[in-house]
């Protein structure tokens, strides 16, 4: 069953590339969080930035994010009319979730968003307890 096709045609070895094929997202905006490289936001960033699509990418660390924003460009398919843009937004803190919406706010004015595609997650065993105390 794990590599059964849907009626799509996918499975789970489908590659966000492979769902793309032949698409022009060209005036499609993305809103994606967790887009360190080499995770599932990364992989779905690029493939969305390849096909012509703006992509706001919205990260807790700023140096990260500064690489994922470098790496894609870098893999920019010739011909590419992407567009990439980035927030820092720490989700366990409410002030930087608070400023982030403020600027997202003023940056999505007078733009549409289509999509919003949230991966932002964290593995740990342990319990921890946020800044703001929950």
């Amino acid at each position: 069953m794990g590599n059964s096709v849907n009626k799509y045609g996918f499975n789970s070895k489908t590659r966000a590339e492979d769902v793309l094929k032949n698409l022009d997202l060209f005036g499609k905006h993305f809103l994606i969080t967790g887009t360190s490289i080499n995770s599932v936001g990364f992989a779905t960033t690029l493939s969305l930035f390849n096909h012509n699509a703006e992509i706001t990418i919205v990260n807790r660390d700023k140096k990260k994010m500064e690489e994922t924003k470098s790496f894609i460009e870098k893999q920019k398919k010739k011909d590419c009319k992407g567009i990439i843009n980035s927030f820092v937004c720490d989700l366990s803190k409410q002030k930087s979730v608070k400023a982030c919406v403020e600027e997202l706010k003023k940056f999505l004015k007078d733009k549409k968003l289509n999509c919003i595609i949230a991966n932002a997650g964290t593995m740990n065993g342990e319990k921890k307890i946020t800044d703001d105390g929950w």
